[in-house]
Formats: C-alpha cells, sequence, structure tokens
C-alpha cells in the first residue's frame, strides 16, 4: 500500500499551486484541466483517487501549518497515520510532522472527526453541516 501512496501523493503534486480568490473547492477534474490548485484542492484529488483505488482508512484532514490554514490526506496503516501532504512528495507520519502540523479536524464520506489536545474523539454529526463537502459531492456526482 506505501507504493500506491506514494504514486498517489507524488501524481497529485505535480500540479501547481494556485491560491483561491475565493475559498472554491474545485472537483478532481477542475484541478486537471485547470492544471493546479490550492492544497484543499490538490488534497481533494488524493482523497478520490485513493478512494476509488479500494485504500481503506482515508481521511481529509483540516489542520494548521506553520500558523496557516492547510489541508491534507491522512490515511491510517499499521497503526500509524500517514500524510499526503502537497508541501512533500514524501510520505511521514503525523508524529514525524507533530511540529509543524497541528491538525484540527478530519472528514471523509462516513466520518467527522475532531482533534482534541488529549486525543481525538469522533463525533456523530450530519456531514451535511460540513456545507462545502456536501456541495462538492454534489459537483462529483454532477459531472
Amino acid at each position: 500500500m506505501i507504493k500506491t501512496l506514494e504514486a498517489v501523493n507524488l501524481w497529485w503534486n505535480q500540479f501547481v499551486y494556485v491560491a483561491d480568490v475565493k475559498d472554491h473547492w474545485q472537483t478532481p477534474i477542475e484541478t486537471i484541466e485547470r492544471g493546479g490548485g490550492d492544497c484543499e484542492d490538490i488534497a481533494f484529488g488524493k482523497y478520490f483517487t485513493l478512494v476509488g483505488l479500494g485504500v481503506p482508512g482515508v481521511l481529509l484532514c483540516y489542520c494548521h501549518q506553520r500558523g496557516n490554514a492547510h489541508m491534507v490526506v491522512v490515511v491510517a496503516h499499521d497503526g500509524k497515520m500517514l500524510v499526503l501532504d502537497k508541501n512533500s512528495d514524501f510520505i511521514m507520519t503525523t508524529s514525524q510532522l507533530a511540529h509543524s502540523l497541528v491538525r484540527i479536524y478530519s472528514f471523509s464520506h462516513t466520518r467527522y472527526i475532531v482533534h482534541l489536545k488529549a486525543g481525538d474523539e469522533e463525533l456523530d454529526i450530519n456531514l451535511s453541516r460540513l456545507s462545502k463537502w456536501g456541495e462538492l459531492l454534489e459537483r462529483i456526482k454532477n459531472e
């Protein structure tokens, strides 16, 4: 599975970082057509590619990296949380990145996890509360 994660991370990292004028979440197809996107757009491409390949335990993770809002993909594997980040072509663990990456919350099609200092708390909430996520899923379904 590590080879798959590395290949997906490298493939999506080839796209140019383009900052949003307004916070628009692009579908993976939009990112490919435009030749780039911001960290969320690249993370969505990685997420949907891995989910499509049947990789288990894939989550999108909203975090702060060096004080800035950032999004990465996190994958549970062998008791570790592996990070696929636009800012690195190397797969690292959340513990290796603990000094620079502060996880706020993670989510997927079915899960929403709030990261607390004392540990993670999985909340049973309606994911539609993440309105941009719901809008993105709807646009992908219609592509």
